[in-house]
């Protein structure tokens, strides 16, 4: 097992720095950028509630992003391993019906948040009710505690979802059946599947992190006095070269997500 993983691991990073597959994924990057920023940017005169859908909605639409962008890298990679010609140009005109697929899971899980942070809107403006709000919050806070806790849940279930869900797309099509054998597979190889996903998002936030503690200790001994405007633009000029350093960790991430689908699919030919 130890072999396999080494061989696919190395094969996977080997292929995520090649040019042309780098310039094609930036633009996506750089568009999740640009979107938490923008984010960000309003988070600053938000209210609480609202600040909230500013937390978890640019993340659940990055992952609709990322889902369009899964499903050309997985289909570029397999090319690319199996040594066949085709352009850019023809492997996205290939996946256009792939592409639509995902937006289940991205609507879904957009509209499941929006229902739900209306929800907690509305728990929160009982709260606030004089005199008697106080007493009713109490009991309404474990009813808060779920629907925050369920949008953490969202975001893994989406992280998931783009390692399992995505190589799985290059051969099928998303249907229950689909959601129903993924599941299964993860149910009889627990452990292995989760040694995968492991490696897979453990290389990426090792990499995040490190990016993330450069951008702090630039704000905080590069500190610069400034409005929610220009606060905007710092972050924009900032995410510049941290977009562009990620940038071949997400293909790894894919490249890797392909890797682990057939190595488990080799296994149970065997």
């Amino acid at each position: 097992m130890f072999k396999d993983l080494d061989k696919c691991f190395t094969r996977a990073f080997i292929y995520s720095f090649g040019k042309k597959k780098l310039f094609f994924t930036y633009p996506f990057i750089f568009l999740i950028g640009i979107i938490f920023i923008f984010f960000r940017t309003l988070f600053q005169t938000a209210s609480k509630w609202a600040s909230l859908s500013m937390i978890f909605l640019p993340i659940l639409i990055s992952f609709a992003i990322l889902f369009i962008l899964g499903i050309f890298l997985t289909r570029i990679y397999y090319h690319e391993v199996k040594n066949l010609k085709c352009t850019y140009l023809d492997i996205l005109k290939r996946s256009v019906d792939k592409v639509s697929q995902t937006f289940y899971i991205s609507i879904v899980s957009l509209a499941a948040f929006v229902i739900l942070w209306i929800v907690f809107g509305l728990i929160a403006a009982v709260k606030e009710i004089p005199h008697v709000g106080s007493f009713v919050g109490v009991f309404l806070s474990i009813v808060a505690y779920v629907i925050i806790l369920f949008f953490i849940a969202l975001c893994i279930f989406n992280v998931l979802a783009l390692f399992f869900v995505t190589p799985m797309l290059l051969k099928t099509k998303l249907k229950i059946k689909a959601f129903s054998k993924i599941f299964i597979d993860l149910k009889n190889r627990v452990f292995i599947n989760f040694v995968h996903f492991l490696i897979a998002i453990a290389t990426v936030l090792f990499i995040a992190i490190i990016l993330l503690i450069a951008t702090y200790l630039t704000k905080v001994y590069f500190a610069i006095r400034l409005d929610s405007i220009y606060i905007g633009l710092e972050s924009f000029f900032i995410m510049i070269p941290f977009t562009i350093l990620i940038t071949p960790f997400v293909v790894f991430y894919f490249n890797f997500a392909l890797e682990a689908y057939n190595l488990m699919h080799q296994r149970e030919a065997r």
